[in-house]
């Protein structure tokens, strides 16, 4: 298996809310995440470090072998609400971070089995040579409009907010999570792709399975990989940019 991972603060925000890492811990399992901090709001990065900080820290010292989906889910869980109470922690010393928060996909491989975390509208896909598949549903009120069969008229009438999100990791008194779980097997030669929504509302992902296989064949893969951050923000990203992958070959 081969990972990767980048992020990019792109052309127009002064600061980079996004992080992501691709890492394999001493049992020779695999993480994949991406967090993308809330904009518009203070401490957005500091929301989208700490959950990313958590998650990592408590993935490398964990044994996912004989996991289920149900202590995966009780293993996120737990360290997510030990993320949102660092959160609580910076919000009481800096104030105007009261709204601070971010997305979260997360993927735990172990072995050709995958789990996926997603809390937000950041995505996870799976790709191949001739598909494109999305694996999670966005957080958000399009989503919600939609899973209630929601009428026209309901849809005009919140049509400024559609992309509003309804799920986000913040302070542990801000919402009820609803910690959205996925499973999957991964057959050989298959790509599980993480991404934030600065970048892959902006890429043609039909065209990301050949380019992720040239820039795990290429010496230099980081410039590989900015090099299709930069295409994103050609066609127009005015967001940070991020992503996470793993090549199961």
């Amino acid at each position: 298996m081969q990972l990767g991972f980048i992020t990019d603060i792109g052309n127009t925000r002064k600061h980079n809310d996004d992080c992501s890492n691709a890492i394999i811990n001493e049992y020779s399992q695999h993480l994949l995440i991406v967090c993308d901090g809330l904009g518009g709001y203070q401490g957005g990065a500091a929301a989208s470090h700490i959950v990313m900080n958590c998650i990592t820290n408590a993935f490398l010292t964990t044994d996912f072998s004989e996991f289920d989906l149900n202590q995966i889910r009780k293993w996120f869980i737990l360290n997510i609400r030990n993320a949102q109470k660092q959160i609580d922690n910076v919000v009481l010393i800096q104030k105007d971070s009261y709204n601070m928060g971010t997305t979260i996909v997360a993927s735990i491989i172990v072995n050709n089995h995958a789990f996926i975390l997603n809390i937000g509208d950041s995505r996870a896909y799976l790709l191949d040579h001739s598909n494109v598949k999305q694996l999670t549903v966005d957080n958000n009120l399009l989503e919600t409009l939609r899973a209630r069969k929601a009428s026209a008229e309901v849809y005009d009438k919140y049509q400024k907010h559609l992309y509003s999100l309804t799920q986000f990791v913040g302070r542990t008194s801000n919402i009820s999570l609803s910690y959205d779980l996925y499973e999957l097997e991964l057959l050989p030669n298959q790509i599980l792709f993480l991404s934030s929504d600065g970048f892959h509302f902006h890429y043609n992902l039909e065209l990301l399975y050949d380019q992720l296989i040239k820039a795990n064949a290429s010496v230099d893969q980081n410039t590989f990989l900015n090099t299709i951050i930069k295409e994103a923000i050609n066609n127009g990203s005015n967001d940070n940019l991020s992503f996470a992958f793993l090549i199961n070959n």
